[in-house]
């Protein structure tokens, strides 16, 4: 049997299709369009294509548990099993068929309508299946609505009667609030374009999933939660919000999510957020696994925070944060983090505050960032545990959490090494002002041009990378230099008392002198030093009358060609020197100064006018 081709049910509907196009001026049947009763009879028998088992399944179907006397459509069915197919003695000529044919187009809507009442009989309306059948057949848009968009309510703005929509069909929309009212889990709110005013309702649905259809929706909100989950009962059930939406936030909130234990799924996903006053998101306590993904830009005005943390427990979980931020707030910054195992993917400006405030609770740990940050030079942003890809331009980055991994491209900003901060930073570096204050420890690597660096107490840094013009500011507090520093030309370091110093990389400048001993404090050198004043020491004490203290371990140390001595101590000061091993130098040890070998002998330091430091 032959299959027919769309938009056709059957092979009779279309064969009957293409008779009646060769018959634009006539209602009935010629000779030359059948010339045979048996080409007839194969037309009808070639349409009796459902077998009596797929019509009661498909009755069945439509019956649900409709009870007997309610049947209708049981009535009907027993007329068409009445019906049986023409056979050649029925009709033996085309004018008895002709004549069927034309006398057949007997039934009007009318007499249907009529016939179906005169079944129907005292059948309530729960019970009218027969009803249900006539709609279907009578209304083409209606039967293949849910079809198409199954469990979809569209909304639109404009719909001025509550109850005009139609479940599945775009072209006869509800209102939200209807929507709201008849969605259940598992169902769909489809917006259509245009703006909505939703102050003071609520659209979340448990189970519910919401999107923009045919494109923008604009939801507006000056008041209370535009999608309050935190006031639902907690179904587990994934919350997804996924589409081309525009949120305007004039001082309620868009997002309150789930502030209980409640490892939903949450999918989030908008175009833009213009966010004036209130909050956009506020983040839930847990969450199996999340996605959050959008625009948003902060007004100048805006007195708060877009995203925001509760102050009440961190949010945990696989989530993931793809932002670009435009932060204008003379007022606040973007988001107030505590998050623990997020990844964050964030394109961030700023004007006046930085992307993240200084964390509820900067020891939340397991957080994956990759950030492009261009801020104002008053800006600042904090950063909690993790481990940090970033570009950086402009204002401060705050090492605020332990264990902060950041590699970096750092330009034109201040780097701040909060107290406590236990912290790596790796990067390409230009004029960048690096801030240790009380650090734990402060380890930088990398390549770093033209910076500064500032201590405010005694606390611990690492320079392990390459470090070109560096600009010391103060004394060095606890420094250790095992990479390549380059002072800036002037530059000293100075190492004043309860200080330490320890060289095991290379350290190179332009001075009076490149180490400065100015009060009692321990000294360990076993890298190199390179002088490149032609008639300074590499080392010399104050003069302020104290004895200080240096261990030599392999040193290598270059003075001046025109220089006196390599190291140099005149009185009132004094020296301990602990040799360990030879160390060496271009010139001696010298000035009026006496000293001390606690460790050695004199001739551990190992003196060659042609020794010298390779600067590389």
């Amino acid at each position: 049997m032959n299959t027919p081709k769309p938009p056709f049910h059957t092979t009779t509907e279309e064969l009957l299709y293409n008779i009646l196009q060769k018959l634009p001026d006539v209602t009935y049947l010629t000779a030359n369009d059948i010339s045979s009763i048996a080409k007839l009879n194969a037309l009808i028998l070639d349409g009796d294509i459902p077998t009596d088992e797929s019509i009661t399944t498909a009755i069945d179907a439509i019956k649900g548990k409709v009870p007997e006397e309610g049947n209708t459509l049981g009535k009907l069915y027993s007329i068409i099993q009445g019906l049986g197919n023409l056979k050649s003695e029925d009709i033996d000529t085309l004018a008895e068929l002709n004549a069927i044919l034309t006398d057949a187009d007997v039934v009007s809507t009318t007499d249907l309508s009529n016939a179906i009442n005169a079944l129907l009989e005292d059948v309530p309306s729960q019970a009218n299946t027969l009803k249900r059948l006539f709609d279907l057949i009578t209304t083409k848009q209606d039967k293949f609505a849910d079809t198409i968009y199954p469990n979809t309510y569209f909304v639109s703005p404009t719909v001025t009667d509550p109850s005009a929509g139609l479940r599945g069909d775009y072209t006869r929309p509800f209102s939200i609030e209807r929507a709201c009212q008849l969605a259940a889990s598992g169902d769909t709110i489809a917006f259509l374009p245009g703006l909505y005013y939703l102050d003071g309702i609520n659209l979340a649905r448990n189970g519910v999933m919401y999107t923009a259809f045919f494109g923008k929706a604009i939801l507006s909100a000056a008041s209370g939660s535009l999608f309050d989950y935190d006031s639902l009962e907690d179904t587990g059930d994934d919350v997804t919000i996924d589409g081309d939406f525009d949120f305007y936030v004039n001082g309620g909130t868009v997002f309150n999510f789930k502030e209980g234990v409640s490892l939903r799924k949450y999918t989030i996903r908008w175009s833009n957020a213009f966010h004036n006053a209130g909050t956009f998101m506020r983040m839930p306590v847990t969450l199996s696994t999340g996605i959050f993904e959008g625009s948003i830009q902060i007004d100048k005005s805006c007195p708060t925070v877009a995203i925001e943390c509760r102050s009440t427990a961190r949010i945990y979980g696989a989530g993931v944060m793809n932002l670009q931020i435009v932060n204008n707030s003379e007022f606040n910054y973007a988001i107030l983090p505590w998050f623990a195992g997020f990844v964050f993917n964030i394109s961030y400006i700023g004007t006046n505050y930085g992307l993240f405030t200084a964390p509820i609770n900067a020891g939340a740990e397991g957080n994956v960032f990759t950030l492009n940050i261009k801020q104002g030079a008053g800006c600042k942003t904090f950063l909690c545990s993790g481990e940090y890809t970033a570009s950086v331009e402009g204002g401060e980055i705050n090492l605020y959490g332990d264990k902060i991994n950041l590699n970096a491209r750092l330009m034109n900003c201040k780097l701040y090494g909060n107290p406590q901060s236990s912290s790596k930073v790796t990067a390409q570096a230009t004029n960048v002002a690096i801030v240790n204050d009380q650090v734990t420890v402060l380890k930088l690597d990398g390549i770093w041009k033209d910076c500064s660096y500032t201590r405010t107490s005694t606390s611990l840094c690492i320079m392990e990378g390459r470090f070109y013009n560096l600009q010391c500011n103060s004394s060095v507090s606890a420094l250790k230099i095992t990479g390549y520093v380059r002072l800036a030309d002037g530059t000293s370091l100075i190492v004043n008392g309860n200080e330490y110093l320890e060289i095991t990389g290379t350290l190179v400048g332009n001075a009076a002198q490149l180490i400065t001993l100015s009060q009692t404090a321990p000294i360990i050198i076993s890298g190199s030093i390179k002088q490149l004043n032609q008639l300074a020491p590499a080392i010399k004490s104050a003069n302020g009358g104290y004895t200080h203290s240096l261990t030599l371990k392999g040193a290598v140390i270059e003075a001046g060609a025109s220089s006196s001595a390599s190291i140099q101590i005149d009185l009132p000061d004094g020296l301990n020197l602990k040799l360990y091993g030879k160390s060496y130098g271009n010139k001696a040890i010298g000035g009026t100064a006496a000293v001390i070998y606690q460790v050695g002998a004199n001739d551990d330091f190992v003196t060659d006018a042609d020794m010298n430091v390779i600067n590389v």
